[in-house]
């Protein structure tokens, strides 16, 4: 009866640490032109807004996650490869949020 016991309580921990072991939301860049923003780790359907600063501004979209939690955001214009860096942002109204900052590259001077 004690082993059984204490198998059942090994199970029981296993499973709750499982369930909190959920994968933080994350966000990618998947396209330049035009800015394609991926994310994912939302909550199912969650409004989520995202928010890419740039030298040039800053730039807002919402979308609604799927009920796998994705997203992907599409805004209208161009990021350069060359030059200054920018930031990404995601908040959704229940609360997931990401971050992503994209550091300045160099370029080859021609």
């Amino acid at each position: 009866m004690r082993r059984l016991l204490s198998i059942g309580l090994a199970v029981l921990v296993c499973s709750a640490g499982a369930a909190g072991a959920a994968s933080p939301p994350t966000l990618r860049v998947i396209g330049s032109t035009p800015v394609k923003i991926v994310g994912a780790g939302f909550h199912a359907t969650e409004r989520v807004t995202v928010v890419v600063t740039t030298l040039d501004g800053r730039h807002s979209a919402h979308v609604t996650a799927s009920p796998s939690g994705s997203f992907t955001a599409t805004f209208p214009f161009r990021l350069s490869r060359c030059g200054a860096g920018y930031t990404v942002s995601a908040r959704g109204e229940q609360g997931s949020a990401a971050s992503l900052r994209v550091r300045p590259r160099a370029c080859a001077q021609p």
